[in-house]
């Protein structure tokens, strides 16, 4: 009984980490080879699944994400016109403080539209290049 528990407790330690190591790069070879040979199917069925996720999301949460993109679009009237009023403005007293607010509310903007609006079909622009026309309209940290 104790050859046995010396045989396997001589395996654990010399030979198992060698076993461990040799198995995970085949694995990962294969896995390699196989991924590059089939992405095409893989990325297909992957615009597939996200297109039905796409479909569910908007079915189920469409509503609330077209108010929130109603919210981002207010938000953004809001901030963009606040920003004109602030520029034009040669007051000096809380400068400080707008800037900073003004740059707290683009950051906001842009945090709602990466975390809630960019998930589904309500991020598609209605038409070229709308999202980038947006940006520019609103004020940005280095127009201060």
């Amino acid at each position: 009984m104790e050859e046995i528990h010396q045989a396997n407790s001589a395996f654990i330690r010399d030979e198992l980490p060698k076993l461990i190591k040799k198995v995970a790069a085949d694995t990962a070879t294969v896995m390699a080879t196989r991924l590059r040979r089939d992405w095409k199917d893989r990325e297909a069925y992957n615009a597939l699944v996200f297109a039905d996720f796409e479909a569910n999301l908007y079915h189920r949460w469409g509503k609330a994400l077209s108010h929130l993109h109603m919210m981002l679009e207010i938000s953004r009237e809001i901030g963009a016109n606040e920003g004109k009023r602030l520029r034009r403005s040669r007051s000096t007293k809380d400068r400080a403080k707008r800037d900073i607010l003004l740059v707290t509310n683009h950051m906001r903007q842009r945090s709602l539209r990466h975390n809630i609006v960019k998930i589904g079909p309500l991020s598609r622009p209605v038409f070229e290049g709308a999202t980038e026309a947006m940006d520019r309209n609103v004020l940005s940290p280095h127009s201060l």
